[in-house]
């Protein structure tokens, strides 16, 4: 089974109500770095580029983007105004989606950080 496989079945096990966002969320980091490959790490999908890049999961009371850099959440400041941010986590729900701008800075910086190690 191949990681997409595997972050695949992790989503058709996530209740419906959330399983879209997800997929939505995964679809932009797909676009933003085509060349990342995904696969099940600590038990959510993840997203590597010269290492981990970032992941996403499902809770029973909403999504959880993991940025897997905490000084990174601390540095976003307003962008972040109406989520729940603490440590590496960014919590949202389908009905306050992350915005696509948000995803990229993340995903632009968390590249630039493996690129340079």
């Amino acid at each position: 089974m191949s990681g997409s496989d595997d972050v695949d079945e992790y989503l058709a096990g996530v209740p419906l109500e959330f399983r879209g966002a997800l997929q939505g969320l995964r679809e932009i980091i797909q676009r933003l770095d085509p060349e990342a490959t995904e696969r099940i790490s600590y038990r959510v999908p993840t997203f590597f580029d010269h290492g981990m890049l970032v992941g996403f999961g499902a809770q029973s009371t909403g999504c959880s983007f993991y940025t897997l850099r905490p000084g990174l959440v601390s540095s976003l400041g307003e962008e972040l105004a109406g989520f729940d941010a603490s440590g590496g986590t960014i919590r949202f729900t389908p009905s306050h989606p992350l915005p696509k701008s948000l995803v990229r800075t993340i995903v632009a910086n968390r590249l630039a950080d493996n690129r340079s190690a």
